[in-house]
């Protein structure tokens, strides 16, 4: 008895002090079940050729503290802090920023409104693009250095709006998965500034997969910019896809990328050694105005990975850009990096 009101007044005297509720407190246990996770990307590198005015130096690249929750009714939630350093600020600290906010709501529709059957999870808020998040997760080296859609600015990662994914499943057929998007355009770090959005769409399948040998994927999406509320013509579109093999040992992937003005590819591998060691290599193309003569970037990335665990990676890479005489960086000349990188997950 007196154990229990030691206990009563220790709660009432964080009530008093905290200036909290009792459904305060309630909602404080209800989220003990939330996941907290995330990131780190922390490099060294020495420009070795044509280098820029940091020729050697070190850095975080990315810092992702990753809070997800189940909600009721099957819904999920999650928040996602990133750090960058803010132009206008003269000592260049890393400052957190919100990279996602977004709920997963699923949508169960009768079997009358199923002519195809399919599964549907409706999102609400600041979220993945379609394209970027999925196709870094195929060569699994996104701490080593961007896909070519993100690295060229071609799609934003994130953006403020609405989407929808699921799987659509037709007997005989691989099963199929669909994400489509209604976004500002603007992306994760910019305002929206006009009435335009941008409607997207990605389908991925498994077109084989054999746990011995492994998984064919292949994966295309659409990106239309620019959809005024008074139409549907999109002032600019893109459109490309990805197809993979891949297996516990090796992945070998091809990407093209196309639109109104832009084209490129990427392709690359990785197989690994004994000891827990990985090569790899990836070549990228990319113009950004076919309209345009010489703007044109070739981009080399090889290295060797060694994976001491799931939760800590080291590379050891080199990167070069060569630009044409109008490119917009390392214009008619090339520009190559060596990097240590690193990743540590928590």
């Amino acid at each position: 008895m007196k154990r229990k009101v030691f206990l009563a007044w220790i709660m009432l005297a964080l009530f008093m002090f905290s200036g909290m509720s009792y459904a305060d407190t309630q909602k404080v246990a209800d989220n003990r079940d939330a996941k907290i996770g995330g990131q780190v990307f922390f490099r060294w590198q020495k420009y070795t050729e044509n280098g820029e005015t940091t020729a050697n130096n070190f850095d975080v690249e990315r810092a992702y503290i990753d809070v997800k929750k189940k909600l009721g009714s099957g819904a999920s939630a999650r928040i996602t802090l990133d750090v960058a350093r803010l132009n206008n600020d003269t000592r260049k600290n890393l400052f957190d920023y919100l990279k996602y906010a977004y709920v997963d709501i699923p949508i169960n529709l009768s079997a009358s409104l199923q002519p195809i059957p399919y599964d549907l999870i409706g999102k609400i808020g600041l979220q993945h693009t379609v394209w970027i998040d999925w196709d870094d997760k195929v060569m699994g080296l996104r701490w080593i250095a961007k896909s070519l859609v993100d690295n060229e600015g071609v799609m934003s990662s994130a953006d403020f709006g609405l989407g929808a994914k699921g799987k659509i499943s037709v007997a005989g057929l691989p099963e199929i998965e669909y994400h489509a998007t209604v976004l500002n355009g603007s992306g994760y770090a910019t305002t929206e500034g006009n009435s335009a959005k941008n409607l997207d769409l990605r389908l991925n399948a498994s077109l084989y997969k054999n746990e011995e040998v492994g998984e064919v994927i292949l994966g295309a999406y659409s990106n239309n910019v620019g959809l005024a509320s008074s139409g549907l013509t999109a002032t600019d579109s893109r459109w490309g896809g990805t197809l993979a093999f891949k297996n516990d040992w090796s992945t070998v992937y091809g990407e093209y990328l196309t639109g109104t003005t832009v084209n490129g590819y990427s392709a690359g591998a990785w197989l690994g050694l004994p000891a827990a060691f990985r090569l790899f290599a990836r070549k990228d193309y990319y113009d950004p105005n076919v309209n345009t003569a010489n703007n044109q970037l070739d981009r080399l990335f090889y290295g060797v990975i060694y994976d001491l665990s799931n939760d800590i990676k080291f590379s050891a890479d080199m990167q070069s850009v060569t630009g044409g005489t109008s490119a917009s960086t390392s214009a008619g000349k090339t520009t190559t990096a060596f990097y240590l990188h690193s990743l540590i997950n928590y």
